[in-house]
């Protein structure tokens, strides 16, 4: 199970100055990551699943720790993503029939 990844994109007005990772510039980037991340996982043998960082985006000034990052799938006053949560759906309805392809069938 691979936990806690995410990408940040600049055009989210955020600062993204503290935090994992390098951002991306748009929010289609991120989704774009986001395809091409988790599809790659989910046609390893050993990933049974995974987990976003973060539901809703970092405050501008920080978190506790002083992250202010745009790791959410919704803003700080709740609004989606659109095209980074339209993307996750269409990812990960396919993801299942994905896995099992790519796995071959054991009687042991």
């Amino acid at each position: 199970m691979l936990t806690e990844f995410s990408f940040k994109a600049m055009d989210s007005g955020l600062p993204n100055t503290r935090g994992a990772g390098r951002a991306v510039a748009t929010q289609k980037d991120r989704a774009d990551g986001f395809t091409r991340y988790v599809n790659g996982l989910i046609d390893l043998p050993f990933v049974i699943g995974y987990h976003w960082f973060e539901h809703a985006d970092e405050p501008k000034e920080g978190r506790f720790d002083g992250e202010n990052s745009n790791y959410g799938l919704v803003t700080i006053e709740d609004r989606p993503w659109e095209i980074l949560v339209r993307r996750m759906t269409e990812v990960n309805s396919a993801l299942e029939a994905r896995h099992a392809k790519s796995r071959p069938v054991s009687l042991y």
